[in-house]
């Protein structure tokens, strides 16, 4: 992942995320604008509202590093994915293919925990495939027929 970011990343966008240091004092907000400058490292074509979408909502920078580093703790000490193994219902991974996340190994490292795991990868689609041009209406018609084969 960390080197499909750095291959995306040239230096016009490395200069632009350095100077976001000294126009927001706020690390919150510094958070949010690189976020912003860095969206088109995830997303492959993503639909007008969400390209250019401003939060209004505060972030709570605290509650997300939390967050993380408690993820990466339990990562760390084996809790995760090992708690997956209680899992019992069917589970379906939808993925980008532009995505940096690699999605075929994330499947690989969940799969002796799920077994049940199925996965499916879309062309010219990122992080977030409901908001994609090109994928929008196929995720979510694939999410639905997937719904509807298990509930019967």
């Amino acid at each position: 992942m960390q080197a499909t970011i750095e291959e995306r990343t040239d230096d016009d966008l490395r200069d632009r995320i350095r100077r976001v240091s000294t126009h927001a004092t706020d690390p919150a907000d510094q958070f949010i604008q690189v976020c912003k400058l860095t969206r088109h490292i995830f997303d492959c074509d993503p639909i007008e509202p969400y390209a250019d979408k401003d939060e209004s909502e505060p972030f709570d920078l605290q509650a997300h590093d939390e967050t993380w580093n408690d993820m990466r703790r339990l990562q760390d000490d084996g809790t995760y994915p090992r708690a997956f193994t209680a899992i019992e219902s069917p589970v379906l991974m939808l993925h980008g293919q532009y995505d940096p996340h690699p999605g075929t190994m994330i499947r690989d490292s969940l799969l002796p925990y799920v077994p049940q795991l199925e996965y499916h990868e879309y062309e010219r689609c990122g992080h977030s495939p409901w908001i994609e041009k090109s994928t929008r209406d196929v995720f979510f018609a694939d999410v639905c027929e997937w719904l509807k084969e298990r509930s019967t």
